[in-house]
C-alpha cells in the first residue's frame, strides 16, 4: 500500500485484507498504527473510490481495538476521512453503514469524545440514515452511533437539532422486525432522553409509541425490552410525560417486559427505575397496581436479592406506588412487598442507597393498619434501626429512618415498644445529634419522639 498509493486497486485491496485480519494477528503496536496510517492516507488519496472508503471504514473499525489505537486514529485524521467517505458517497449504503459503525466505535473512546467538534458527525450519520431509510443496516448502525454520540453532554441538544431524533424513530418504525436495529433505536432514545429539549422532540416524533410498540412486538428478547425500560424511564421526568406514557400504554409494556424475562437483573432494574418514576404520577400508581406492576416490582426484587441495584430501583418504586394510596399498600402488602424491601436491606446493609429507599418505602407503607403487623412481623423496625445505625453520617438515610420510624409508632403500641426495645430512640437522637444543621432529619426525628414518648419502655434505648 505504501509503495503504490496512487494505484485504487492496491489500495482497495490493502484495506479489504487489513478488515479481514483480526487485530490479534498484528505482532506488534508499531505494526497496527502503521496499518491504520494506511488506511487514511489510501482514504485520502482516493476520495472518489467508493470501494476504498467502505473497506477503509470497515478496516478502521476492526483497526481500533482499544484506546491508544482508536486515539492514534484521531490524530491521523481517520474520524475526518471516514466523514468526507459518508459525505462523497451518500448513495452507497454499504459507505454509509460502514462509516456508521466506525464512527460509533471511536466515539467510544474519552479523548476521542473530548476533543472532536461532533456535530458534523452527527450530521453525516443523519445525512446516510435519511439517504437509505429502507436499508437496515444503515438504520441500525445509525442509531447505534447516536446512541454514543448522546453519552456526550454538551452534544445531546446539537443531535435533535441536527434531525437526529427523527432519524432514530423513523428507523424504528421502517424496520419494526429488526430486533437488533429495535435495540439501538430504544438505546438512542433513551440517551438522548438525559436532556430536557430532546425529550420534548422524541415526544413529538412519536418516539413513546414507537418504543412502546417495539417493546409489545419483541416481548422475548431481553434486549429491546431492557432498552425500552430505560428509554421510559428517562422520558418520565414530569406530569406531562408520564401521562404521554401512560396514554401509549407504557405501562402496560414495562410490567409485560418485566414478567416475561424475570431473570435478567439489568431489565428487572430498569423496569422498577421506570415504574418509580411514572409513579409520581397519582392516575398511573392506580394503573400501575392493575396492570400487576407491584407485583412485577416485588418479584424481582425477590428474585434478584444479591443485586444492589435492583433492590433499591425495587424499594424507590414500592416506595412511590405506596404514597397517598391506600390500596396500594394493601397490594403491596399482600404481594409479600414489606418482607422484599426487608430482605434488600438486611442484604445490602452497607449500601445507604437501599437503606435510604428501603426506610422510605416502610414509611409509606407502616400508613395503613393492615400493615403494621406485617411490617413488624417482617422485622421492619430491626431494619430500620440497623440501617440508621449503619449510616451515621448520611442525612438522607437518618431523616427517612427517623419518618419510618415515626410512621410504624403512631397509632400502634405494639410497635412503640418494638421500637424502643431495638434500640430506635437511640437511634432518633443520635441522629437528631449529628444532624441538628439538616431541617428534614431534625423535623422528622422530634416528630417521632414526640409519639414514642407515650411508649412505657422509654428508658430501652439500647
Amino acid at each position: 500500500m505504501l509503495a503504490h498509493r496512487s494505484i485504487a486497486g492496491v489500495q482497495l485491496q490493502g484495506c479489504a485484507a487489513l478488515a479481514s485480519l483480526a487485530a490479534s494477528t498484528i505482532e506488534t503496536e508499531e505494526l497496527l498504527f502503521g496499518a491504520i496510517d494506511a488506511v487514511v492516507a489510501a482514504m485520502g488519496a482516493h476520495a472518489t473510490s467508493t470501494g476504498v472508503q467502505e473497506q477503509g471504514c470497515k478496516a478502521l473499525v476492526k483497526l481500533a481495538v482499544n484506546d491508544a489505537s482508536e486515539a492514534v486514529i484521531l490524530r491521523a485524521g481517520g474520524i475526518d476521512a471516514v466523514v468526507e467517505g459518508m459525505r462523497a458517497h451518500r448513495s452507497s449504503a454499504g459507505v454509509q453503514e460502514q462509516g456508521c459503525l466506525a464512527l460509533s466505535i471511536l466515539a467510544g473512546s474519552d479523548e476521542n469524545r473530548t476533543t472532536i467538534m461532533w456535530l458534523r458527525v452527527v450530521e453525516a450519520v443523519v445525512m446516510g440514515m435519511g439517504a437509505h431509510r429502507s436499508i437496515a443496516k444503515v438504520q441500525r448502525e445509525g442509531c447505534g452511533a447516536i446512541s454514543i454520540f448522546a453519552l456526550i453532554d454538551g452534544d445531546r441538544m446539537a443531535i435533535a437539532g441536527a434531525g437526529g431524533v427523527e432519524a432514530v424513530v423513523v428507523g424504528m418504525r421502517a424496520h419494526s422486525s429488526i430486533v437488533g436495529m429495535q435495540m439501538h433505536g430504544c438505546y438512542a432514545l433513551a440517551n438522548l432522553a438525559r436532556s430536557d429539549g430532546n425529550r420534548t422532540a422524541i415526544l413529538r416524533a412519536g418516539g413513546i409509541e414507537s418504543v412502546v410498540a417495539v417493546m409489545g412486538a419483541h416481548r422475548s428478547s431481553e434486549w429491546v425490552q431492557e432498552q425500552g425500560c430505560f428509554a421510559l424511564r428517562n422520558l418520565a421526568p414530569n406530569d406531562d410525560f408520564r401521562t404521554a406514557i401512560a396514554r401509549a400504554r407504557g405501562i402496560e409494556a414495562v410490567v409485560a417486559g418485566m414478567r416475561a424475562n424475570k431473570l435478567n437483573a439489568g431489565l428487572q432494574v430498569q423496569g422498577c427505575c421506570a415504574l418509580r418514576n411514572l409513579a409520581l404520577n397519582d392516575e398511573n400508581r392506580t394503573a400501575i397496581a392493575r396492570a400487576g406492576g407491584i407485583e412485577a416490582v416485588v418479584r424481582g426484587m425477590m428474585a434478584h436479592t444479591p443485586i444492589v441495584e435492583v433492590q433499591k430501583s425495587g424499594c424507590a418504586a414500592l416506595g412511590n406506588l405506596s404514597s397517598n394510596n391506600d390500596e396500594n399498600k394493601t397490594v403491596i402488602a399482600r404481594a409479600g412487598g414489606i418482607e422484599a424491601v426487608v430482605a434488600g436491606m438486611g442484604r445490602h446493609r452497607s449500601i445507604s442507597g437501599v437503606q435510604q429507599k428501603g426506610c422510605w418505602a416502610l414509611a409509606n407503607l407502616a400508613v395503613e393498619a393492615v400493615n403494621y403487623t406485617a411490617s413488624a412481623r417482617a422485622r421492619g423496625i430491626e431494619a430500620v434501626v440497623a440501617g440508621m445505625g449503619a449510616h451515621p453520617t448520611i442525612a438522607g438515610v437518618q431523616q427517612t429512618g427517623c419518618r419510618a420510624l415515626r410512621k410504624l409508632a403512631s397509632n400502634n403500641d405494639a410497635n412503640r415498644t418494638a421500637i424502643a426495645g431495638a434500640g430506635g430512640i437511640a437511634a432518633v437522637e443520635a441522629a437528631m445529634g449529628r444532624h441538628a444543621s439538616i431541617e428534614g432529619v431534625e423535623r422528622e426525628g422530634r416528630f417521632a419522639l414526640k409519639i414514642l414518648e407515650s411508649c412505657s419502655d422509654w428508658d430501652r434505648r439500647s
